[in-house]
């Protein structure tokens, strides 16, 4: 049973560090030139890194590095601070005194860089190994030891297994959870390793945008958000590389109808009804018959006269 729960805190100790390690690079940052600044210590610049638990955001707050980088006394800097992401590991700088800040956040032949990532299973069981083989058997449940209690509903393991979950029962997630919530973690330009799409998505986008379009509006406006990016990358209709969005083949106009019915929505996120009756009406553009060989007007008449009104009177 003791090898048990030390086994369980232990994969789980490391699945967080797994998945936290690569959410944040390092960047170089000469301490030793700022020495003078530091009356306090570290928490001249990183308040409440004595006191706080790991959940604190002890990062050092931009405007503290403006207030001499004004581009005046000292030239501007592109620090905007970094926000932490939650790892639901407990720890304390203050129980760890003897340890200086290179013991656990220095790289390797990285003179003067500090490496700036969420809370590492490695680094913790470098000391609270195998070696404190009693370490993991204080209280009822040995993972509070080092995990704090996953909310009502959710395994310990939640932290580093929930994207399976969300990803089969997502209304379930929503119950409780907004999407700003996913987002302050999965956030591409902050937190590269923790995007929801893989680095290659954008090439193949397209096939996964067409199998399943409703997960994309969950968090993108179709037409708002494709048809941004699409023109500024110069795929758009009037682009660089001409109709994104449309097959590419040259008789791509004569066959529209077939994908038209096959997916109305995929249209209506960029074109407006008013742009089907440019070419399908019978009192203006190209007269092209906008009613099928099979047309049965009195069933379409009787799902919505609003259509039949915009060509015909009577309605």
């Amino acid at each position: 049973m003791r090898r048990l729960a030390y086994l369980s805190a232990l994969v789980l100790t490391v699945g967080a560090g797994a998945l936290f390690a690569a959410t944040r690079g390092a960047f170089e940052f000469p301490h030793q030139k700022h020495a003078a600044l530091g009356a306090a210590g570290c928490e001249s610049c990183h308040a409440g890194i004595y006191s706080g638990d790991a959940a604190l955001n002890v990062s050092a707050d931009p405007a503290l590095c403006a207030g001499c980088h004004n581009g005046q006394a000292f030239p501007e800097v592109g620090y905007t601070g970094y926000t932490p992401q939650e790892s639901g590991l407990k720890f304390q700088h203050a129980n760890h005194p003897k340890l200086g800040c290179q013991t656990c956040h220095g790289i390797p032949g990285g003179e003067g860089e500090m490496a700036v990532q969420a809370a590492s299973g490695d680094t913790c069981l470098a000391c609270h190994g195998n070696g404190a083989t009693d370490h993991f058997e204080v209280g009822v449940n040995p993972c509070e030891t080092c995990h704090y209690d996953p909310a009502p509903g959710h395994t310990p393991d939640w932290q580093t297994q929930h994207a399976t979950a969300a990803a089969a029962e997502l209304p379930q997630c929503s119950q409780c959870h907004k999407e700003t919530f996913c987002v302050d973690c999965h956030d591409g330009p902050k937190n590269p390793g923790m995007q929801y799409h893989p680095a290659n998505f954008v090439t193949r986008h397209s096939a996964e945008s067409w199998a399943a379009p409703m997960e994309c509006a969950e968090c993108h406006s179709r037409e708002v958000f494709c048809r941004d990016c699409h023109s500024n990358q110069g795929v758009a209709q009037d682009g660089r590389q001409n109709g994104g969005y449309h097959d590419g083949v040259a008789n791509w106009l004569q066959q529209h109808g077939a994908a038209a019915r096959q997916g109305m929505e995929s249209c209506t996120s960029c074109h407006q009804q008013t742009q089907c009756l440019a070419c399908h009406s019978a009192k203006q553009g190209w007269r092209v018959n906008p009613h099928g060989p099979d047309f049965d007007p009195e069933r379409a008449a009787d799902r919505s006269t609003q259509s039949c009104a915009i060509c015909h009177t009577g309605y």
